[in-house]
């Protein structure tokens, strides 16, 4: 794969003529093969990460010796589904709140059964839906263009998976993430990892569909819960990803808007500011939206 481009205003200078060393980021630095000519030159080269996250990518082209001539470009990557990533650029910007997923473990969540009765199962394949989405374009409800995440759907969703505020409950949380490194561990065994890839199911005691965290009422907005304020809960959440992966909540207008495609005509449109969303929901009676 390309890591890097460069240009050089000595357009006799062959690839031949130039070497590259691609630091990958994860303490792992290997030679990059050059290829071009008149002056554009493209570096490849391949790895394999061993943990999921993102990665900065350090990539130098130096001239062979007697030169001494370099440059350097750097560049990220992510590994496996990075959700949370609100503006979907592939790294954690200021304000989101991520969870990295290994490709093996997304690709079988994303096959799983919403019937599953640990229903983490069930919000996580909507919430990796959601986010392949959100990599492909669609732009995030509850995230206005040109602001920092927060109040926007899929952070919204990691913030439960993750068991933080406000979606924490007693006696028991949703948090997948054991030792809240924002990484899902996984392997074919439970042992020091947060999802088993033989069993295909989270390591922790499952969370049931009378649990508190699918249950319980929580304010997204303001804490202590403000007069007014629109409450939500565990299943709502898994709802509203849904209803945006079926393409009934969408987003208009580059993302400065949010309404309810019916399937014919978008009705319901509001402007796309944090956790408005949630009132086209509720006007379109996909949650309870009970208030304050």
């Amino acid at each position: 794969v390309v890591v890097a481009n460069f240009t050089d205003t000595d357009l006799v200078t062959p690839a031949s003529d130039l070497v590259a060393s691609i630091n990958w980021g994860d303490g792992t630095t290997t030679t990059g093969t050059v290829s071009g000519s008149n002056g554009s030159f493209a570096v490849s080269g391949s790895h394999t990460y061993a943990l999921p996250g993102t990665d900065t990518i350090t990539t130098t082209l130096s001239d062979r010796s007697p030169g001494t001539a370099t440059a350097t470009a750097t560049g990220s990557a992510t590994v496996g589904i990075l959700l949370g990533d609100g503006n979907g650029d592939g790294v954690q910007d200021n304000g989101e709140t991520t969870l990295s997923v290994p490709w093996a473990a997304a690709q079988q969540l994303l096959n799983a059964s919403d019937a599953n009765p640990d229903v983490r199962i069930s919000m996580m394949k909507q919430a990796l839906k959601a986010q392949l989405n959100i990599d492909a374009g669609k732009a995030d409800p509850g995230l206005f263009p040109g602001q920092p995440a927060g109040h926007d759907l899929i952070t919204e969703a990691v913030d439960w998976l993750r068991g933080l505020a406000p979606f924490t409950y007693s006696p028991t949380s949703a948090n997948v993430d054991i030792n809240h490194d924002g990484i899902l561990e996984t392997a074919a065994t439970s042992l020091g990892n947060d999802y088993n890839t033989a069993t295909q199911a989270f390591t922790t005691p499952p969370q049931k569909a009378t649990m508190n965290a699918w249950l319980q009422y929580v304010d997204t907005i303001h804490s202590p819960p403000q007069s007014g304020d629109l409450l939500i809960n565990g299943q709502d959440l898994r709802n509203a990803l849904a209803a945006f992966n079926a393409n009934q909540l969408v987003t208009l207008m580059a993302g400065t808007q949010v309404g309810w495609n019916n399937g014919s005509v978008t009705t319901d449109i509001q402007s796309n500011t944090a956790n408005t969303f949630w009132n086209v929901l509720a006007d379109n009676h996909v949650i309870a939206a009970p208030h304050v």
